[in-house]
């Protein structure tokens, strides 16, 4: 496995736990996922091995092409609204590897920081 990859794999357990249980993580190659932690509350249909490519979402071609990608899902997909980003992931000479998707449920996202006027 490339070492670029492989670094994500060895850290992924950290960025889960820092930003906690109800987060979905997943690292890909490009044509499966080869790291996944699901959240405990959102039920993403996903395991290693998986393609990452289906007939009705492009997503991870963009990705592999260089984007970036950022939703926000209503919560007629997971029965709450959910944040999703996945990020192309790149080794030490720029070549696109693969993709990093990070799933957050907004409905227990509270802001870091308040200030006076957020009451």
């Amino acid at each position: 496995m490339n070492r670029s990859l492989q670094a994500f794999i060895d850290i992924a357990p950290v960025i889960k736990e820092t930003l906690g249980s109800s987060t979905a993580l997943a690292i890909t190659d490009k044509e499966k996922y080869i790291y996944f932690s699901p959240s405990d509350k959102i039920y993403i249909d996903v395991k290693v091995g998986d393609s990452i490519f289906s007939n009705d979402d492009n997503a991870f071609q963009n990705v592999l092409k260089g984007e970036k990608i950022s939703m926000t899902l209503p919560p007629e997909y997971f029965g709450m609204p959910v944040a999703s980003k996945i990020l192309p992931i790149h080794d030490f000479e720029q070549k696109k590897l693969s993709g990093f998707l990070h799933t957050q449920n907004l409905s227990i996202v509270k802001p870091i920081l308040t200030t006076p006027w957020q009451k």
